[in-house]
């Protein structure tokens, strides 16, 4: 195998462990303003926090996740037409992959509607404040889900793959 083939079959498993450490990256930082004893100061600081990194988040998201797609659509249509091992074998977990990345976006809408209304620049009365607590909350509950049902199986299918692929069993 090339080692360009060899590049192009691990990419996705790379690309998806990026992808998901970014997504866990998220949790940690933003779980972070939950913390009562920072209440006063995150509700001050929350919406232009979240706006600046809901906008660099773009941007990181959508350099990755369209070289994620596209490689393991590759990797698809790039299989060996070989019987039991190798690239044929991996077909289905490269479809899996690219399925479960292509899912990520399914979530997108809510979870922006979730966001928006904490971007708002709102008073910041105690009910505001509480208001944008609990709607953090259900934001991170979404994403928490969508971290752990879809791009933790993503990158998993990509790992199955790989094996599938690199590891030859005679």
């Amino acid at each position: 195998m090339s080692t360009s083939i060899a590049l192009l079959r691990i990419a996705p498993l790379v690309l998806s462990t990026c992808v998901l450490r970014f997504s866990m990256d998220q949790l940690l930082f933003l779980w972070i303003f939950l913390n009562p004893s920072l209440a006063k100061h995150a509700n001050t600081v929350l919406p232009t926090y979240l706006d600046i990194f809901m906008t660099r988040k773009a941007y990181v998201l959508s350099a990755f996740y369209p070289v994620l797609i596209a490689t393991g659509l590759a990797n698809r249509f790039l299989a060996d037409p070989g019987p039991q091992a190798g690239p044929a074998a991996a077909r289905w977990w490269y479809d899996a992959g690219t399925l479960l990345a292509l899912l990520h976006f399914a979530f997108t809408a809510r979870l922006n509607m979730r966001v928006d209304p904490i971007i708002a620049k709102a008073s910041f009365k105690t009910e505001a404040r509480k208001k944008k607590a609990a709607e953090m909350l259900g934001w991170l509950h979404l994403h928490a889900f969508r971290s752990v049902f879809v791009d933790l199986p993503c990158m998993f299918c990509f790992g199955i793959a790989v094996m599938r692929c690199l590891v030859r069993v005679d």
